[in-house]
């Protein structure tokens, strides 16, 4: 038995109203893939802000948000979310249709994390090639883009970074301590 083809039109976008995962959505419409984003509350200190930022993106690109909690918390070890995008990314199985043929997460170049890595995108490939015979790809777009060029890509787009959250310590603004929040600041000059 062959393997399928993977469907080449859709995507369900790991969202949690940031810069990159936002860039994602428009990197996805202007493709003409049909799009839903999947929001996880996982315990983390942003997630009311965050819940209010996504609901609010996806009405501005007037796509399908699915929310789920997942339940339970990760500890936050200095910044990283150990295990975090793997979590979500074989907790998004759960909520992928059956014509859905792509999982997108907005990981990019810069950061020091496995799971930021292209032998972490391979790793999780295995595992969803596992479960659905090849017929679903984990996409990262970004994987090679550094902050800077993400940025770049969403004025180029006219993205609305306006609309966007990134603080991870959920503050109301930015909170000018966190990595996301020190990203924001410097490469935005906000």
């Amino acid at each position: 038995m062959g393997k399928v083809m993977r469907k080449s039109n859709t995507a369900l976008v790991l969202f949690s109203g940031g810069i990159d995962s936002t860039a994602l959505l428009e990197y996805y419409l202007s493709k003409k893939y049909e799009v839903s984003a999947l929001f996880f509350d996982y315990g983390q200190p942003s997630s009311k802000n965050e819940k209010q930022v996504v609901q609010e993106i996806c009405r501005y690109y007037e796509i399908n948000l699915i929310k789920s909690n997942t339940g339970f918390s990760l500890t936050n070890n200095n910044g990283e979310f150990v295990g975090r995008n793997a979590l979500l990314i074989t907790a998004a199985l759960s909520f992928l249709p059956s014509n859905y043929s792509k999982i997108a997460i907005g990981i990019h170049a810069g950061t020091p994390y496995y799971d930021c890595s292209q032998t972490f995108v391979e790793d999780c490939q295995r595992i969803i090639d596992g479960y659905f015979s090849g017929t679903v790809l984990l996409d990262v777009p970004f994987l090679q883009f550094t902050k800077k060029q993400i940025i770049d890509y969403c004025i180029q787009k006219s993205i609305p970074v306006d609309l966007t959250y990134s603080c991870e310590l959920g503050h109301e603004g930015n909170c000018g301590r966190c990595l996301s929040c020190k990203d924001r600041r410097r490469i935005l000059n906000e």
